[in-house]
């Protein structure tokens, strides 16, 4: 549906894994990381993550993070997906801090943001920071050139 190249600094972000740890986008300062605000119901999320889980393997040795944002209602089933699909990156119920984090980045001045913003939605940070690109509702092959850029992988191959 779109891409924006924002340029500007991402907001702050720390808030509890779905286990109850301190996941915080400082921890990954200095890395390209990828937001994604999506639900375990959204069949477009489910298609996505063999991909995801993919690109974390390629990439997290390359200074590459996925934070993934849920808008389920129950962490159960969140965690009863993330075993099923065996994820490897973090994910965060959004609660009141991922609420805050996408209003700002998305320029959204809402108390019921996560209500006005679709899933799925991508938000790409580059190692600098800053807000390189909004991906809303879209498949997730849309981000991959710029996340090839980001993390200088100039070959022209498939990820």
């Amino acid at each position: 549906m779109e891409r924006a190249s924002l340029s500007q600094p991402a907001p702050a972000l720390a808030a509890p894994d779905i286990f109850g740890d301190s996941v915080s986008l400082s921890d990954d300062q200095g890395k390209v990381v990828l937001l994604y605000l999506w639900a375990t119901w959204c069949p477009s999320c489910q298609a996505d993550t063999a991909a995801l889980i993919e690109m974390q393997r390629r990439y997290g040795s390359r200074g590459f993070a996925i934070i993934a944002c849920s808008r389920d209602e129950e962490p159960d089933l969140v965690r009863q997906f993330y075993r099923r699909y065996q994820l490897n990156y973090p994910v965060v119920m959004a609660g009141p801090q991922v609420q805050r984090f996408f209003g700002t980045a998305l320029g959204i001045r809402d108390d019921d943001v996560l209500n006005e913003v679709p899933i799925p939605t991508w938000i790409l940070i580059g190692q600098d920071g800053r807000i390189n690109s909004v991906y809303v509702g879209r498949d997730i092959a849309v981000l991959r050139p710029a996340l090839r850029e980001l993390l200088g992988d100039t070959g022209g191959g498939r990820s």
